[in-house]
């Protein structure tokens, strides 16, 4: 009789830890994965606690999209619905930066989501656009404390 045979190793996947940010010599994301970034609005914020809600602007096309903030992935492969997506975050003091990276176009393009920046006392909303060679960013401005 032959022996089993040996187990192949077993791998864990490669999970992509560096977010590929560049910055300009002012400090704003210029590339996020190699596509550039284009800054669309500016909102401020009272207080560095809000809730960032992101849903599907328009018609539903099957727009999926990742969501970065400051090089952190908060949100990663999520197609967008009606239905609005809420995220807890703690910004830091002064200019925040949150982009809206496309995994696909939907199927009208260009990827579209509103956003929206609740500070407890304002709500901002906004629309953001990407396509597969630009991603769209939210500057969050969280006024002096």
């Amino acid at each position: 009789d032959l022996p089993p045979p040996a187990p192949e190793a077993i791998r864990e996947p490669e999970k992509e830890t560096d977010t590929d940010i560049a910055y300009t010599a002012s400090g704003e994301p210029k590339k996020l994965r190699n596509r550039r970034v284009s800054s669309q609005k500016v909102v401020e914020i009272e207080g560095r606690t809000a809730t960032i809600y992101l849903w599907d602007h328009g018609a539903m096309d099957n727009d999926t999209v990742s969501v970065n903030v400051n090089g952190q992935w908060l949100l990663e492969e999520y197609r967008l619905e009606k239905q609005r997506y809420a995220i807890e975050y703690t910004f830091e003091p002064g200019n925040n930066y949150i982009i809206l990276y496309a995994l696909n176009l939907g199927g009208t393009p260009p990827n579209t989501a509103s956003i929206m920046v609740d500070d407890g006392g304002n709500q901002q909303i906004l629309q953001l656009r990407s396509t597969l060679k630009t991603s769209g960013m939210l500057r969050v401005r969280v006024r002096d404390e």
